[in-house]
């Protein structure tokens, strides 16, 4: 999950039946081919299928388990057009529009588009929080997202604070000259 949406799980499916012991009960534990397992929209079937049949009998019951064991990939071209692409543009166009305006309007113009930018990066992590579940650790388009929120921040506070020192420095001009 710490690859999202690159991981891979592998999975195991066990399926059993009690009996009495003496009983006739057969899993078929062959595996099917596997050119005939396909995944699904989200999931790929990677392969690595295995079949493992055990029998266990106690207390005059018999237990009969077949357990398949398989790996999945997840398809991310969803995830990377849904939140990679358009926060890797909302950042560029953010950067774009805080360091290259004119020095009259920079820091309206850097707020405004910082927060602009927060709100969308925000719509973002909405999207991820109500699709992945809720674990100790961030996947990794977690992490990127969350990036790209501190990216856009560091501008703004970057260009706050030249603007705030720009400011002081004229202050401090304009004093001296007075003073002369």
């Amino acid at each position: 999950f710490d690859a999202f949406p690159f991981d891979r799980q592998d999975c195991l499916l066990c399926f059993a039946l009690d009996g009495f012991i003496g009983s006739s009960v057969n899993f078929k534990d062959t595996p099917p081919d596997h050119r005939e397992l396909r995944g699904n929209s989200e999931w790929d079937f990677v392969g690595n299928l295995s079949v493992e049949k055990a029998k266990e009998e106690s207390d005059g019951l018999q237990t009969c388990m077949v357990m398949y064991n398989f790996l999945l990939a997840r398809r991310p071209f969803f995830w990377v057009f849904l939140i990679v692409v358009p926060s890797c543009l909302l950042c560029i166009i953010a950067l774009l529009g805080i360091f290259f305006t004119d020095s009259q309007g920079i820091v309206k113009n850097a707020v405004s588009i910082g927060l602009t930018i927060m709100t969308s990066l925000m719509l973002l992590v909405t999207i991820l929080a109500d699709s992945l579940a809720k674990t100790n650790n961030l996947p990794g388009l977690g992490w990127f997202v969350l990036h790209d929120i501190v990216i856009v921040c560091v501008s703004v506070v970057a260009i706050l604070f030249v603007d705030h020192t720009r400011t002081f420095a004229i202050e401090r001009m304009r004093k001296r000259r007075k003073e002369e």
